[in-house]
């Protein structure tokens, strides 16, 4: 028997005490990306928009705030969970952020099944970064404490994106304590970072022993020695005592290389002397005497007159003007 309905109620009234009073919410809608509803900021932050009838459901419900919803692909059997921020989407339908709907493999029109759950506060969180690119941030840390605001619960295996300075960092929810899915709203949590996906460890250094160095050596670049102060020393060469390094050998008497030179230097010049042979076979003897001789005879006329140059006569004859 149900009070409010039949013959026990005279007055026609219903209590909301029928069989048709929701045990929970569980409802079917199709999926879209806030920015089919002009509302892209909504891309920070885990909130989704659901229809007016959603809020009248939830209102008859015994349930604990701040709401939390489970997030269903029954067709890949994908979970996630989400909160929510109004309940203004048409009916019908929902608006989801675009990042949520990826991790979902949903897309625009697709159904999702959507259910009201009480996750405990979560207590530890473990995080990697897709790129390593997120560890250039100055202060990774707090960029990700500040970006976690906006959102409402966390689920193991999704992968949340965070908006800092126009640039999306993709980010992989490793672990979480004390379940696999948690409520960060208003909780002392521990985050803590794993190694980007991308990130490559240093190699180990080989465990055979490094070569000897080569010994420093003291030649300069290039490998030619300089001489040194000591080395020039050892390696002089005698120094020459003479004039210009000509040493002259020194007779019995008193002369020096000196006067031997300046005599050299003053000495006539002489023409050979002596025998020669023809290609003939002939000799003859050849004598600065005769040489001398020759040189002193009287020379004929003839060659005089002939090396006389001809005397200078001015021009005789008939000339011709140019006109």
């Amino acid at each position: 028997m149900f009070f409010g309905q039949g013959a026990n109620n005279p007055f026609g009234l219903n209590f909301g005490f029928g069989a048709n009073f929701p045990q929970r919410f569980d409802e079917h809608y199709r999926v879209y990306p806030v920015s089919f509803c002009d509302k892209a900021h909504l891309e920070d932050g885990d909130k989704i928009l659901l229809p007016p009838s959603a809020l009248e459901t939830l209102a008859r419900l015994h349930i604990e705030y701040p709401m939390l919803f489970k997030v269903k692909n029954e067709a890949v059997n994908r979970v996630s969970h989400c909160g929510v921020l109004e309940f203004s989407a048409p009916e019908g339908s929902c608006f989801m952020p675009y990042w949520m709907m990826q991790n979902m493999f949903l897309t625009e029109g697709s159904i999702v099944n959507i259910q009201n759950v009480t996750l405990p506060k979560a207590t530890f969180v473990k995080i990697r970064p897709q790129s390593k690119d997120f560890l250039d941030i100055s202060n990774p840390r707090a960029v990700l404490e500040a970006s976690l605001r906006k959102f409402s619960c966390m689920t193991v295996g999704d992968t949340i994106c965070l908006k800092y300075n126009d640039r999306n960092y993709l980010l992989d929810v490793r672990e979480i304590r004390p379940a696999d899915a948690a409520s960060i709203i208003e909780t002392d949590c521990e985050v803590d970072f794993e190694a980007p996906a991308d990130y490559v460890p240093p190699a180990p250094p080989s465990s055979t022993p490094a070569p000897p160095a080569a010994p420093t050596s003291s030649l300069p670049f290039g490998g030619v020695p300089t001489m040194k102060k000591d080395d020039l020393a050892h390696h002089a060469r005698p120094v020459s005592r003479g004039l210009g390094g000509l040493r002259m050998k020194k007779g019995s008497g008193t002369n020096t290389d000196a006067e031997a030179l300046r005599a050299a230097r003053l000495k006539k010049y002489e023409a050979f002397h002596g025998t020669g042979v023809s290609l003939t076979g002939a000799t003859s003897t050849y004598t600065a005497a005769s040489t001398l001789a020759a040189s002193s005879a009287p020379k004929p006329k003839e060659e005089e007159e002939e090396k006389k140059e001809p005397e200078q006569k001015p021009f005789e004859g008939l000339g011709r003007r140019l006109r």
